[in-house]
């Protein structure tokens, strides 16, 4: 599965850069970060598809690494100051993104209405993203990623009870071990 794929990728940075800098889950948080993990992929459903491309799943590799390298970032700078780190993310995201609209000579398509929902969006992420700095600042960043790597099983939980969606047997099996795993790693 694709999706199993790229989590381990945006995982492992995260926990072996936070082990190498002093991080020390305790035996029960391991075993709980690989049940939440296995979980997460489980609950995701099967992805992957013939006739794959070699471009698309190597970018998205690429993007996992750089996703898993930011996490790792955003909890080491969150240590010196939250607001610097997370101002200086969104001066950075702005920044680029102004670059890319002036190189292109294009905003894609994006108009004024759109305004106030990428408004929302923008506050929504920085709010995630403080969320996650302030949990990882408060333990350990290695286990701050397993648990924040959780989302696709609240999306899937929502989906089932506000669109009456089905799950399939192993997405079920996955929700389960998914909210197993965060239950030893909050014991561990």
């Amino acid at each position: 599965m694709l999706a199993y794929a790229l989590r381990r990728i945006v995982l492992t940075v995260p926990v072996l850069l936070g082990v190498a800098t002093g991080d020390s889950p305790s035996a029960v948080a391991w075993v709980g970060m690989g049940v939440a993990v296995l979980g997460t992929v489980l609950a995701s459903g099967p992805e992957i598809q013939a006739g794959l491309h070699v471009r698309p799943v190597a970018l998205a590799c690429v993007a996992a690494v750089g996703f898993g390298t930011v996490l790792f970032c955003m909890d080491r700078g969150a240590r010196v100051s939250l607001a610097s780190t997370l101002w200086g993310m969104r001066l950075t995201s702005l920044v680029l993104y102004a670059a890319v609209a002036a190189v292109r000579r294009t905003t894609g398509g994006v108009g004024r209405r759109d305004w106030p929902t990428l408004v929302f969006v923008g506050l929504a992420d920085l709010g995630a993203n403080a969320l996650f700095v302030a949990a990882s600042t408060q333990g350990l960043v290695s286990v701050a990623a397993v648990l924040g790597s959780l989302y696709p099983v609240v999306t899937i939980l929502l989906a089932r009870a506000f669109l009456a969606e089905r799950l399939r047997l192993i997405q079920n099996v996955g929700v389960v071990l998914a909210l197993a795993g965060v239950v030893a790693i909050a014991t561990g």
